[in-house]
């Protein structure tokens, strides 16, 4: 829309932007093997075009849905560079094909990308959410460790903490997957994100494109808040995370204080020089199921400690037993090779004891008890 993309989503922050260093970011990916899991995504396309100007000596991008990896492809490919791409298209659930990849290819550094992230469709595909975001995790931090990757890194989520949904709850039990099994040589982190502005189903460009056809915009609650970031700064943040912290660390930038999407609504409403609820009205709908009132970024069971950037913060939880986690993953395998959604859940508020899932969660879980009972 002509008038929406005035703004500039740094605009909408609330605060400044956060620094980094990019000439580290280029000495610790010059000339190594680099690969990226979940390439098709926002911020998985935006960290591979990034890493690609930074020239590794060889970049594999794996990503399962084709049309995606086939787009990516095409523009990669169309710039002017001597960097070795290889395209995989595949699942990080696949033990076979990543053990083929790290055997073939050999990466030192994974940056973990793939997951599935939509809150309200993922409260209705609760086994789904859980073999891709939790198992594929596990798969692919064994696979690292046994190929001796001396990285990894994995895109976590402000809805990991105290969630109220399968994702946020999935992404949890990610973050604990990589903290059981960090002793070892393989360095193993997450970083954790807000919301990132403009990112593929998020609410700025819809709002853009409810304004340029002057509809209602929908806000689920007046006092519902969301931190937000840029998407410079969530590849910033995926890379500083090489030389910020120790493994099993879950770093946390510093985003401020987290936006109302009230006045996110009336601001984008403005810049497009228009008048909110005069010229375009603003309805609320209701918190859609897995949906938080106010985000958080942090736990108040989790230890916060300096990272050497005073915008980063490195976050230490109390960490399972690698054996425990096993533990964890053989049931949840079961739970999915039955379809038994209530045994899923009810596992995953084992691990969490902080976990709360949606009531509507629940009566899906109920339903397929049923179909599955004789």
């Amino acid at each position: 829309m002509k008038e929406a993309t005035k703004f500039s989503l740094e605009n909408l922050l609330h605060r400044p932007s956060i620094e980094f260093d990019s000439v580290r970011s280029e000495t610790e990916i010059t000339d190594k093997v680099i690969m990226v899991t979940g390439v098709g995504g926002s911020i998985g396309s935006a960290l591979s075009r990034r890493i690609i100007n930074l020239t590794p000596a060889h970049l594999i991008l794996l990503e399962k849905s084709e049309n995606d990896l086939y787009h990516l492809g095409i523009e990669l490919q169309s710039k002017e560079t001597a960097v070795r791409t290889t395209f995989v298209l595949g699942d990080v659930c696949d033990a076979s094909l990543l053990a083929e990849v790290f055997e073939r290819h050999r990466p030192r550094i994974v940056f973990h990308a793939a997951a599935l992230k939509h809150v309200p469709l993922l409260e209705q595909h609760p086994l789904t959410a859980v073999r891709n975001n939790v198992l594929g995790t596990h798969t692919l931090v064994r696979q690292a460790i046994q190929f001796r990757v001396d990285e990894m890194v994995m895109l976590s989520t402000d809805k990991a903490v105290n969630p109220v949904s399968i994702m946020g709850a999935s992404k949890r039990i990610a973050e604990l997957v990589l903290r059981a099994q960090s002793g070892g040589a393989t360095r193993l982190k997450s970083v954790r994100f807000g919301n990132v502005l403009g990112s593929r189903g998020s609410v700025v460009p819809r709002f853009a494109e409810l304004i340029e056809k002057r509809s209602p915009l929908t806000v689920t609650h007046p006092e519902a808040t969301r931190y937000f970031m840029t998407e410079y700064e969530a590849v910033e943040l995926i890379l500083c995370a090489l030389w910020h912290g120790i493994s099993g660390d879950v770093l946390v930038p510093d985003l401020g204080s987290p936006v109302r999407i009230l006045e996110l609504a009336e601001k984008m409403i403005r810049l497009a020089g228009l008048m909110p609820d005069k010229d375009i009205p603003i309805t609320f709908t209701g918190l859609r199921p897995g949906e938080k009132l106010i985000e958080e970024l942090l736990s108040s069971t989790e230890t916060i400690l300096p990272s050497g950037n005073p915008s980063i913060r490195r976050v230490r939880s109390s960490a399972p037993m690698a054996i425990e986690v096993e533990s964890w993953i053989d049931e949840l395998m079961e739970a999915l090779e039955w379809r038994d959604a209530m045994a899923l859940i009810e596992k995953v508020c084992e691990i969490l004891p902080e976990y709360s899932p949606s009531a509507e969660l629940l009566d899906y879980a109920r339903v397929r008890t049923g179909m599955l009972s004789p």
